[in-house]
């Protein structure tokens, strides 16, 4: 009798999931006592400072593997409403589109999401003012794996009350 045909063996489908990126551990801290902000940041990121006392400071936090960054300013503003200094920040910055703002609990201050115009990527900004300081801080996504690092890193921004 003729040998019975057989089937070929049919592949098992496979479904690859791709997994979100994991944020990195926020194992290093900046805190200055002068201006009363804290963050944490993941080692490997470097600081810029910049003073120019009186006037402004600006300190930023900068990704050693990619393009994202944290980046907080304080600008001495001391007759500027909050309300003034919110629309100021946002208005004037013709890179940034807002999708969405929110009144931050606990302290006197907004908080902005939108991206880049141009890039398209992910910017987060907290707004507040602090005596006679408006301070905001723009958390950049320079690539969409870091955007959970940037989270913890907003998540860990604090306003120091003396």
């Amino acid at each position: 009798s003729a040998p019975t045909p057989t089937e070929p063996p049919q592949p098992t489908p496979t479904f690859t999931v791709t997994p979100s990126p994991a944020p990195v551990q926020l194992d290093e801290s900046y805190d200055n006592d002068t201006y009363g902000i804290s963050i944490g940041y993941p080692s490997g990121w470097v600081i810029e400072e910049t003073y120019e006392p009186g006037e402004s400071w600006t300190i930023k936090i900068l990704s050693s593997a990619s393009e994202s960054y944290v980046e907080i300013i304080g600008q001495h503003a001391p007759d500027v409403t909050l309300k003034q200094f919110v629309s100021a920040r946002i208005g004037l910055d013709e890179q940034y589109m807002e999708r969405n703002r929110v009144p931050i609990k606990d302290m006197p201050g907004y908080f902005s999401e939108g991206k880049h115009v141009f890039t398209e990527n992910s910017i987060k900004i907290v707004m507040f003012l602090k005596d006679e300081w408006a301070i905001h801080a723009a958390f950049v996504v320079g690539g969409p794996q870091d955007e959970p690092t940037l989270d913890l890193m907003r998540d860990s921004f604090k306003l120091k009350i003396p």
